[in-house]
């Protein structure tokens, strides 16, 4: 999640989102004027947030490739379960090394 205020990324309609669950709720959410704000055939907000803010250099690839909505929500939900299940794993191996470490 990005703590920096200054590298949320601020949805035209008001929505502040701060990390790829933020995303896929505004995504499924926003209304289509608000979409085609951040993404039509001149730019794609969220390809770029993705990119330069959230480091997340597979999903930047796969958005960077299509301005449909419903791509957009089928790539970040994959990425984002990727993610939770590598945020799991990372947690589960920290409470064993936690555990070896105390003894």
């Amino acid at each position: 999640m990005i703590t920096d205020p200054q590298k949320y990324f601020y949805v035209c309609d008001g929505k502040v989102l701060k990390d790829l669950v933020d995303m896929l709720a505004a995504l499924r959410e926003i209304d289509d004027e608000t979409f085609a704000h951040h993404v039509n055939s001149e730019k794609n907000d969220f390809y770029n947030w993705t990119r330069d803010v959230l480091k997340d250099a597979p999903l930047a690839k796969k958005l960077s490739m299509t301005i449909d909505r419903a791509e957009m929500i089928a790539a970040v939900e994959s990425r984002e379960k990727v993610v939770s299940k590598n945020h799991k794993k990372k947690a589960v191996i920290s409470q064993i090394q936690e555990a070896i470490a105390s003894g």
